[in-house]
């Protein structure tokens, strides 16, 4: 809508110009007719109508003042124009600022308030760990005392066999605290990955934000180069380099004239801007990538003849299809295993590993076949 209005406004101007300059033209035409026509007129009866050419130079001289008055108060018209225009622009400009800084505080308070609600549900979350953890503790612990109890009248009883269950309430006794503490890692490890998941989604939000406020921007900071570029009869091309939704930072657009050559590069938040293009020329642009290997699509484009301002240029990066073997390890993880209590644990069968072999899956998900790593989802 604003890039529409400062068009719009654009060819008001210029048309208001362009009638200005043809009636000034247009009067001065004329002047110089009726002067070319009365000199004319005046050299052939220069002699027979002295009276008669004085009056007509008379007459010549109010109408040619007449003139010069209507084309000044024509300009004074346009020039009042003119300046009642700049003030409306002004005004709305002044406006639409006022809109944007309202959004932005609004946006700041939603941020706000939605990192205050995930911080109380965190602390919910983990008050409750903390609560079942202690029940746990106790049931333990009730156990524990249990056995202690039924050790001692087993001891009382037969001396013998005290010895024996002594040592498998022993042995229980480890399993049930190495039970306890991988429960407790466990909820630990779930509390971090819920905070971590919750600090990105803030993160993301709050980086969403500053593109929004960095895109509006750049959409007022162009409205006013057009407005400059408009006088100056020079154009711009410019875009964005994609990765997802997010910009891409610090990669190369070269910019191809005849066989002179530019170098820009994106911002922060993966902008570009090409300025000071003079109308008629032919322009190629190609994306180069930075420190990092990227993959971009399209690689260039190529413009003839321009003459406007050409914006929403946009490169995009394609994710990498074949990754390595570590890559793939550190994003593919294990399935988890159930834990199982004492009373219904089952003897299990001890597998001998061995080292996959070619052409087989290993417990990643990762085959090795004619060189390439490929990862599989088999479980």
């Amino acid at each position: 809508a604003k890039k529409e209005e400062a068009i719009r406004l654009k060819a008001e101007k210029a048309e208001q110009d362009r009638l200005a300059k043809e009636a000034e033209q247009k009067q001065a035409e004329e002047a110089a007719k009726i002067k070319a026509e009365q000199e004319a007129q005046a050299k052939q009866e220069a002699e027979k109508l002295k009276a008669e050419q004085a009056e007509k130079d008379r007459l010549a001289k109010e109408a040619e003042q007449k003139q010069a008055e209507e084309a000044a108060k024509i300009k004074a018209e346009q020039e009042a124009q003119a300046k009642q225009e700049a003030e409306k622009l002004k005004a709305e400009q002044a406006e639409k600022d006022r809109l944007a800084k309202e959004a932005e505080q609004k946006q700041a308070e939603e941020a706000a308030k939605i990192k205050a609600e995930q911080e109380a549900q965190a602390k919910q979350e983990a008050e409750k760990l903390k609560a079942e953890q202690a029940e746990k503790d106790r049931l333990a612990k009730e156990a524990e005392q249990k056995q202690a109890e039924e050790a001692a009248k087993i001891k009382a009883e037969q001396d013998a066999k005290a010895k024996q269950e002594a040592e498998k309430l022993k042995a229980e006794q480890a399993e049930k605290d190495r039970l306890a503490k991988e429960a407790e890692q466990k909820q630990a490890a779930e509390a971090a990955k819920i905070k971590a998941e919750k600090d990105a989604q803030v993160k993301q939000e709050a980086e969403k934000l500053k593109a929004e406020q960095a895109e509006k921007d750049r959409l007022a900071k162009e409205a006013e180069q057009q407005k400059i570029d408009s006088n100056t009869k020079k154009f711009s091309i410019s875009g964005r380099v994609l990765k997802g939704k997010m910009g891409v930072q610090g990669v190369q657009v070269r910019l191809l004239i005849d066989d002179e050559e530019r170098i820009y590069l994106t911002d922060n938040n993966g902008f570009y801007k090409i300025p000071d293009l003079i109308s008629g020329n032919n322009y190629t642009i190609t994306v180069i990538s930075g420190k990092e290997v990227l993959n971009l699509s399209p690689k260039t484009r190529t413009y003839k003849k321009v003459t406007k301002n050409i914006d929403n240029q946009n490169f995009y990066v394609i994710e990498k299809i074949n990754k390595s073997k570590e890559e793939i390890k550190q994003q593919v993880k294990p399935p988890e295993v159930k834990q199982q209590q004492p009373e219904q644990k089952k003897e299990k069968e001890v597998k001998k590993e061995t080292k996959p072999k070619e052409d087989e899956v290993d417990e990643y998900g990762l085959k090795n076949k004619n060189g390439l790593i490929q990862a599989e989802i088999h479980w």
